[in-house]
C-alpha cells in the first residue's frame, strides 16, 4: 500500500480549491451577483493559470476587464473606488499587479498594458 505524502495532500487540497472556484465561475466569467467587488476576482486568473486552466483564466480576465478596468488603466469596483475591502483599498496597486501578471502570461495585452 502506498503511503500518502504531504505533497500528495497538498496537491489534493489545491485540486479541490481549483475545482471549487471553477464550479462557481459562470459563463460570463463572474462568480454571480453576490460577488460584485474586485476583491472577489483579482487573484482568480492567477489561480487558474497555476492550475493549467487557461480557459478559465481567460474567462475571468474577460469579466474583470469588462467590469473593473477603467479608462485610466486602473481596476476599480464601480461605485466603491478600488474595493469595498479596506485592506485592498489601502493598497491600490496590489490588485492591479495580480491582474496584469495573469493577463501578461495569457497574452491578454489589452488588459495588462493599460494597468
Amino acid at each position: 500500500m502506498r503511503r500518502t505524502t504531504f505533497r500528495d495532500r497538498l496537491l489534493s487540497c489545491a485540486s479541490h480549491a481549483v475545482a471549487r472556484f471553477a464550479s462557481e465561475l459562470r459563463e460570463d466569467g463572474s462568480y454571480g451577483p453576490r460577488h460584485e467587488d474586485l476583491a472577489s476576482y483579482y487573484k482568480s486568473a492567477a489561480l487558474f493559470l497555476a492550475a493549467g486552466r487557461w480557459d478559465l483564466a481567460d474567462r475571468v480576465l474577460g469579466f474583470v476587464a469588462q467590469r473593473f478596468l477603467q479608462e485610466s488603466g486602473d481596476f476599480q469596483t464601480p461605485g466603491a473606488g478600488k474595493s469595498g475591502d479596506p485592506l485592498l483599498a489601502g493598497r491600490p496597486s496590489y490588485a492591479n499587479g495580480w491582474i496584469a501578471m495573469a493577463a501578461q502570461r495569457l497574452g491578454r495585452f489589452e488588459i495588462s498594458e493599460p494597468a
